[in-house]
Protein backbone atom coordinates (compact mmCIF):
# COMPACT_ATOMS: atom_id res chain seq x y z
CA UNK A 1 0.00 0.00 0.00
CA UNK A 2 2.90 2.17 1.18
CA UNK A 3 4.62 1.57 -1.81
CA UNK A 4 1.93 2.22 -4.75
CA UNK A 5 1.16 5.82 -2.80
CA UNK A 6 4.98 6.15 -3.32
CA UNK A 7 4.73 5.10 -6.86
CA UNK A 8 1.96 7.32 -7.46
CA UNK A 9 3.67 10.58 -5.76
CA UNK A 10 6.35 9.82 -8.00
CA UNK A 11 4.73 9.74 -11.15
CA UNK A 12 2.77 12.53 -9.91
CA UNK A 13 5.67 14.36 -9.31
CA UNK A 14 7.06 13.75 -13.02
CA UNK A 15 3.77 14.85 -14.21
CA UNK A 16 3.80 17.93 -12.83
CA UNK A 17 7.52 18.31 -13.99
CA UNK A 18 6.77 17.80 -17.12
CA UNK A 19 3.70 19.98 -17.21
CA UNK A 20 5.85 23.12 -16.28
CA UNK A 21 9.51 22.12 -17.91
CA UNK A 22 7.40 22.05 -21.69
CA UNK A 23 6.12 24.89 -21.89
CA UNK A 24 9.58 26.76 -20.60
CA UNK A 25 11.24 24.85 -22.75
CA UNK A 26 9.21 25.60 -25.62
CA UNK A 27 8.76 29.42 -24.57
CA UNK A 28 13.03 29.09 -24.78
CA UNK A 29 12.95 27.76 -28.31
CA UNK A 30 10.82 30.63 -29.79
CA UNK A 31 12.32 33.55 -28.71
CA UNK A 32 15.75 34.49 -30.00
CA UNK A 33 18.48 37.21 -29.67
CA UNK A 34 18.34 38.73 -33.10
CA UNK A 35 14.37 40.45 -34.89
CA UNK A 36 14.15 38.45 -38.29
CA UNK A 37 12.67 42.30 -39.36
CA UNK A 38 14.87 45.51 -38.96
CA UNK A 39 13.48 48.46 -37.65
CA UNK A 40 11.85 50.52 -40.55
CA UNK A 41 12.94 53.91 -40.70
CA UNK A 42 10.51 56.69 -39.73
CA UNK A 43 7.63 57.34 -43.07
CA UNK A 44 8.62 60.66 -44.13
CA UNK A 45 6.58 63.56 -45.93
CA UNK A 46 6.90 61.30 -49.60
CA UNK A 47 5.57 58.41 -47.70
CA UNK A 48 3.13 60.31 -45.98
CA UNK A 49 1.89 61.62 -50.05
CA UNK A 50 1.89 57.85 -51.13
CA UNK A 51 -0.08 56.86 -48.30
CA UNK A 52 -2.41 59.25 -48.97
CA UNK A 53 -2.57 58.54 -52.69
CA UNK A 54 -2.99 54.97 -52.24
CA UNK A 55 -5.83 55.68 -49.71
CA UNK A 56 -7.80 57.51 -52.13
CA UNK A 57 -7.56 56.01 -55.02
CA UNK A 58 -8.86 52.71 -53.43
CA UNK A 59 -11.66 54.65 -51.26
CA UNK A 60 -14.73 52.60 -52.71
CA UNK A 61 -16.06 55.88 -53.81
CA UNK A 62 -19.70 54.98 -55.69
CA UNK A 63 -19.41 51.32 -55.41
CA UNK A 64 -22.81 49.72 -54.97
CA UNK A 65 -22.04 46.83 -51.85
CA UNK A 66 -23.08 44.08 -54.34
CA UNK A 67 -20.29 45.40 -57.16
CA UNK A 68 -16.83 43.96 -57.41
CA UNK A 69 -14.07 46.02 -57.02
CA UNK A 70 -10.76 45.19 -57.76
CA UNK A 71 -7.86 46.39 -55.96
CA UNK A 72 -3.78 46.27 -56.68
CA UNK A 73 -1.06 46.44 -54.60
CA UNK A 74 2.43 45.92 -54.95
CA UNK A 75 4.70 45.12 -52.09
CA UNK A 76 6.69 47.78 -51.65
CA UNK A 77 2.75 49.68 -51.17
CA UNK A 78 2.05 47.05 -48.63
CA UNK A 79 4.49 47.45 -46.64
CA UNK A 80 4.07 51.20 -47.44
CA UNK A 81 0.83 50.45 -45.89
CA UNK A 82 2.01 48.30 -43.17
CA UNK A 83 4.26 50.58 -41.55
CA UNK A 84 2.05 53.39 -41.63
CA UNK A 85 -0.83 51.21 -39.53
CA UNK A 86 2.57 49.76 -37.03
CA UNK A 87 2.95 53.91 -36.66
CA UNK A 88 -0.39 54.55 -36.00
CA UNK A 89 -0.60 51.63 -33.07
CA UNK A 90 1.96 52.94 -31.80
CA UNK A 91 5.87 52.88 -33.23
CA UNK A 92 6.99 53.26 -29.58
CA UNK A 93 6.04 49.53 -28.87
CA UNK A 94 9.27 48.30 -30.72
CA UNK A 95 7.28 45.75 -33.13
CA UNK A 96 8.62 45.48 -36.59
CA UNK A 97 6.75 43.82 -39.72
CA UNK A 98 6.90 42.98 -43.27
CA UNK A 99 4.97 40.99 -46.13
CA UNK A 100 6.25 39.40 -48.98
CA UNK A 101 4.37 38.13 -51.80
CA UNK A 102 6.80 35.38 -53.30
CA UNK A 103 4.09 33.50 -56.30
CA UNK A 104 0.52 33.03 -54.61
CA UNK A 105 2.11 33.11 -50.87
CA UNK A 106 1.51 35.72 -48.88
CA UNK A 107 4.47 35.61 -45.98
CA UNK A 108 3.94 38.03 -42.75
CA UNK A 109 7.21 38.20 -40.66
CA UNK A 110 6.74 40.00 -37.21
CA UNK A 111 9.69 40.61 -34.81
CA UNK A 112 8.29 41.46 -31.23
CA UNK A 113 10.58 42.90 -28.20
CA UNK A 114 9.98 40.89 -24.87
CA UNK A 115 13.21 41.93 -23.31
CA UNK A 116 15.77 44.24 -23.49
CA UNK A 117 17.68 43.87 -20.11
CA UNK A 118 21.08 42.30 -20.99
CA UNK A 119 20.93 41.78 -24.91
CA UNK A 120 18.36 41.90 -26.59
CA UNK A 121 15.45 39.16 -26.69
CA UNK A 122 12.90 38.83 -29.67
CA UNK A 123 9.85 36.89 -30.58
CA UNK A 124 9.84 36.20 -34.24
CA UNK A 125 7.13 35.15 -36.09
CA UNK A 126 6.33 34.25 -39.36
CA UNK A 127 3.16 33.21 -41.26
CA UNK A 128 2.61 32.00 -44.76
CA UNK A 129 -1.08 31.84 -46.12
CA UNK A 130 -2.03 30.81 -49.04
CA UNK A 131 -5.23 31.55 -51.11
CA UNK A 132 -8.38 29.18 -51.34
CA UNK A 133 -10.22 30.91 -53.86
CA UNK A 134 -12.12 34.04 -52.26
CA UNK A 135 -10.33 33.66 -48.70
CA UNK A 136 -6.27 33.43 -47.56
CA UNK A 137 -5.44 30.51 -45.64
CA UNK A 138 -2.70 29.98 -42.97
CA UNK A 139 -0.43 27.21 -44.40
CA UNK A 140 2.20 27.79 -41.95
CA UNK A 141 3.26 29.75 -38.33
CA UNK A 142 6.76 29.59 -36.92
CA UNK A 143 7.54 31.49 -33.66
CA UNK A 144 10.82 31.57 -33.42
CA UNK A 145 12.93 28.25 -33.85
CA UNK A 146 9.01 26.47 -33.32
CA UNK A 147 6.82 25.31 -36.55
CA UNK A 148 3.54 25.01 -35.63
CA UNK A 149 0.91 23.35 -38.05
CA UNK A 150 -1.52 25.66 -40.01
CA UNK A 151 -4.73 23.81 -38.91
CA UNK A 152 -3.88 23.76 -34.95
CA UNK A 153 -3.64 27.57 -35.09
CA UNK A 154 -6.92 27.97 -37.43
CA UNK A 155 -8.01 25.78 -34.53
CA UNK A 156 -7.22 28.21 -31.98
CA UNK A 157 -8.04 31.22 -33.51
CA UNK A 158 -11.56 30.19 -33.99
CA UNK A 159 -11.50 29.22 -30.55
CA UNK A 160 -9.98 32.64 -29.02
CA UNK A 161 -12.53 34.34 -31.68
CA UNK A 162 -15.80 32.98 -30.94
CA UNK A 163 -14.99 33.06 -26.76
CA UNK A 164 -13.64 36.46 -26.75
CA UNK A 165 -14.49 38.23 -30.25
CA UNK A 166 -17.91 37.08 -30.73
CA UNK A 167 -19.49 40.02 -28.45
CA UNK A 168 -17.63 42.80 -29.93
CA UNK A 169 -19.33 45.16 -32.39
CA UNK A 170 -16.53 46.48 -33.69
CA UNK A 171 -15.01 43.34 -34.19
CA UNK A 172 -18.04 42.03 -36.08
CA UNK A 173 -18.30 44.98 -38.18
CA UNK A 174 -14.92 44.45 -39.20
CA UNK A 175 -15.17 40.64 -40.12
CA UNK A 176 -19.05 41.73 -42.45
CA UNK A 177 -16.50 44.46 -44.23
CA UNK A 178 -14.14 41.63 -44.83
CA UNK A 179 -16.75 38.76 -45.95
CA UNK A 180 -17.72 41.93 -48.26
CA UNK A 181 -13.94 41.78 -50.07
CA UNK A 182 -13.00 39.47 -52.72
Amino acid sequence: MASSRNQITKAAGIILLISVSLPAAALLLALQRVAVVSQAIPLDTADIARIEQLLIESAPGNVRNSELRELSLSNQELNLLLRYATELVGADTGINSRIYLPGEILRTEVSVPISNLFRPIWLNVIAEFVSTGDRLQLSSLKLGHIGIPGNLVEALANSVEQRFLGDVPTYMEILALLDSVQ
